[in-house]
């Protein structure tokens, strides 16, 4: 009688490590699946609607007549969540691009993660364009919600706000 209940007893804990394990890898496929979903929905063209700024507790949009674009070329993540995101765009005055490393569905920076041509502008200009690339660069939170996007550097409270192109 105890040989079988040794027996039963080992049966069910085979059986609950074997469970247990298969749960962990659908919980992380899971994971991975939503982080790429979410990421995934940053392809395509958006437009900044402007530089929150926390001191000022206000929207500055881009300065009159100027725009700003970014356009995500691509998201490609591995089975760990791990992978690039590819990105250019156009500043009020400077086009710019980079791509930002993904570590287990995190968003990582590397020491340069922009690269930007140099040219001059009027002073408003060049002054929006170095906080947004400040920004750009020193973020550490991003926020996707529906067709909006902020990055945001927790630390001083500002953000990007961005808003997906239309028909893109």
């Amino acid at each position: 009688m105890n040989k079988q209940l040794v027996k039963q007893t080992w049966a069910l804990l085979l059986f609950i490590a074997f469970a247990s394990v298969q749960c962990s890898q659908n919980q992380k496929e899971e994971s991975k699946q939503i982080v790429e979903t979410n990421l995934k929905t940053l392809v395509g063209d958006w437009k900044l609607e402007g530089i929150y700024r926390s001191q000022t507790q206000q929207l500055e949009g881009p300065p009159s007549g100027l725009e700003v674009n970014l356009k995500i070329d691509s998201v490609s993540l591995d089975n760990q969540a791990n992978g690039t995101i590819k990105f250019n765009g156009k500043g009020p005055i400077n086009h710019f691009f980079g791509k930002w490393n993904v570590e287990n569905g995190q968003i990582q920076k590397g020491e340069k993660p922009v690269g930007a041509t140099e040219m001059a502008g009027p002073p408003e200009a060049m002054n929006y364009e170095g906080d947004l690339f400040n920004l750009f660069i020193n973020f550490d939170e991003i926020k996707i919600e529906g067709e909006k996007t902020t990055l945001k550097n927790q630390t001083s409270g500002d953000y990007l706000l961005f808003q997906k192109a239309e028909g893109k």
